[in-house]
């Protein structure tokens, strides 16, 4: 079990196994087009990018204090009674519409890659933690729930239902992707169309060469990318760097990364620090298929280079993939995985992982760095040598990677790959190939010619797999959620994703009514993304946070260096209520714990 450092730094392994040890471990399908274009943003409207703006830098030190940096102090000291009437003040403000910055000012700080590298593996074995709440952590009083009652009547009777009326098309495949970039790449950026999406994603080099845009063509765009390679350069020429501007609603985040300049426009309300991470996701995909050092060296011989040539087709749609899958917008678990940094694993009964790890031994071959058997985006198991981390981060980049190309379903496939986390200049050999549809076995090797000895090993394990009915239940265990909220019967309980620290993964109920469609997922995932921006935006991140809407109640209950529990409520629970959900929703992820969670097996 880990110490009890906060998870910001702390570096867990999760329960992976060793190769060297021997031993045992609802859609519409008449949507009009421009609806389905506002889903991809998680709404419409018609607001633009302003005139009015202010730049933030990575120097200056900013001295007022925000609304939201308020209500963020009136919590600290983990009342639920504070946190009633400064959050609900606080949701009501900023999920409306945001008034525009009418002074400029410049902002000063570090420009890192930030955040922790959360590794998989290393779990000692303990165990969760079984920490309980009590009346003592929520202080709110019988008449904050009353008054929250009045506020909220005339609505009540809508906030337990998301509209369905607007529910997206389920489009996840990789067809369905290429055939979106093909219709958004033909967006004028001029038009009123393109100008609606709520989030852009841009890509250029220092020179201003246009890479990549997640909506309109990027000829198109060049001189737009040319005022952004400006507005880096003009910043510099102060000895600063760039790290944001705020313009009207809008929010643009800069990340400089060598030659490569990647930048996020939102108006979604996400924090700054949100945007970088997923920017920082980016680059690290990129890297992904160049190495660092061969990115730095192409643009040292020729600055004005099209990294285009290299990505190629089949790279702009892992990156685009890579894009909706961060913002929850296809795969609420996939969303999920990489705003916690944490994978989820596929709910196995123990003895099923068990004959999985066993088969998995014939990978054990010279050169194997890491065996990853995924169901989609969940991970049935995992395997690594030695000594040898596997980061989450880079787990989550496979995953993207696989699932994204429609060439690895085909066939199975060898094909050269960097870790950003475990070597960001070295390139690596990965083995693909699906077992199921949906099944897929990813083997990471240093040796350049280990191809033929994995092909024959993908056989044995396949034959194994098969021949125990492993792969039959492993299909069958994939159509259910780790946890139905309808079974739990937790009173007011809407839904809830907790993490472990200890394993380094997180588990999360299945999305049932009101988040049964797309959309609602989407709003869902929203909310834990604002909760979860708010709880780790704090110098102190308190116990205990609820926000409070017109339709439910977020809380987050952080344990630091021990887990993360985030739930959402009907808008009008009690304290009683609150306390109890918590404790419950703890003791059944203990009971499960074996199923949900990878144990720290040797094989």
């Amino acid at each position: 079990m880990m110490s009890g450092k906060d998870r910001d730094t702390a570096n867990p392994t999760l329960g992976v196994s060793s190769l060297v040890d021997d031993g045992d471990q609802g859609a519409q399908g008449n949507m009009s087009s421009s609806q389905q274009d506002s889903d991809e943003d998680g709404g419409d409207d018609n607001h633009r990018i302003g005139a009015e703006s202010r730049v933030a830098t990575d120097g200056d030190v900013n001295t007022s204090t925000s609304d939201e940096d308020k209500a963020l102090e009136a919590v600290e000291q983990l009342t639920i009674a504070d946190a009633d009437s400064a959050l609900i003040e606080h949701a009501q403000e900023h999920d409306g519409e945001s008034q525009p910055f009418e002074n400029e000012e410049v902002e000063i700080g570090t420009d890192d890659d930030g955040g922790s590298s959360h590794t998989i593996g290393g779990a000692s074995g303990n165990g969760l933690t079984t920490d309980t709440l009590d009346g003592d952590d929520l202080n709110e009083d019988e008449q904050a729930v009353e008054d929250r009652g009045a506020r909220l009547s005339e609505a009540s009777s809508q906030s337990y239902t998301i509209n369905h009326a607007k529910q997206g098309i389920e489009l996840s495949d990789t067809e369905s992707i290429s055939r979106r970039m093909e219709k958004w790449r033909q967006e004028d950026p001029h038009s009123a169309k393109w100008q609606r999406h709520k989030r852009h994603f841009f890509i250029l080099s220092n020179a201003g060469k246009p890479i990549f845009a997640r909506y309109g063509d990027e000829e198109t765009l060049a001189p737009f990318m040319g005022v952004l390679s400006a507005v880096v350069s003009f910043v510099r020429d102060d000895d600063e760097t760039i790290r944001k501007v705020v313009a009207g609603e809008h929010q643009i985040v800069f990340l400089l990364r060598g030659p490569l300049y990647f930048v996020g426009v939102s108006r979604m309300g996400e924090s700054e620090e949100t945007l970088r991470r997923q920017l920082i996701v980016v680059y690290h995909q990129i890297v992904m298929f160049l190495t660092k050092k061969a990115i730095e060296k192409t643009f040292e011989r020729k600055s004005g280079f099209d990294l285009r040539y290299l990505l190629g087709a089949s790279g702009e749609q892992v990156l685009m993939s890579l894009i909706i899958h961060m913002q929850g917008g296809e795969d609420f678990l996939a969303g999920m995985s990489f705003m916690l940094q944490a994978p989820t694993c596929l709910k196995l009964p123990p003895p099923v992982r068990s004959e999985v790890g066993k088969a998995m031994q014939s990978l054990k071959q010279p050169g194997v760095l890491y065996g990853l058997i995924f169901n989609n985006f969940r991970l049935v198991h995992a395997i690594r040598q030695k000594k040898t981390e596997l980061h989450a981060e880079d787990l989550l980049l496979i995953a993207n990677f696989v699932q994204s190309s429609a060439t690895f379903k085909a066939s199975e496939a060898w094909t050269p790959i960097c870790l950003p986390k475990y070597q960001p200049d070295s390139l690596l050999f990965a083995y693909v190939s699906f077992l199921r549809p949906s099944l897929c076995l990813v083997v990471v090797s240093t040796k350049a010619d280990a191809f033929p000895g994995l092909t024959q090993a993908k056989e044995t394990l396949s034959q194994s797999l098969a021949t125990a009915g492993v792969l039959d239940q492993i299909e069958r265990a994939a159509k259910f959620p780790d946890f139905f909220i309808s079974q739990l019967r937790i009173q007011d309980l809407l839904h809830f994703s907790f993490y472990s620290s200890t394993y380094g993964q997180f588990c999360t109920a299945g999305c049932e009514v009101p988040y049964s469609d797309k959309r609602a997922k989407q709003h869902l995932y929203l909310q834990y993304e604002r909760l979860h921006s708010m709880v780790h935006g704090m110098p102190r991140p308190p116990r205990l946070l609820m926000r409070v809407t017109d339709s439910e109640a977020s809380v987050s209950w952080i344990s630091p260096g021990e887990f993360e529990l985030y739930a959402v409520f009907t808008p009008l629970v009690t304290k009683a209520n609150i306390v109890s959900a918590c404790n419950r929703i703890m003791r059944a992820v203990k009971r499960d714990e074996g199923a949900v969670f990878l144990n720290p097996l040797t094989v």
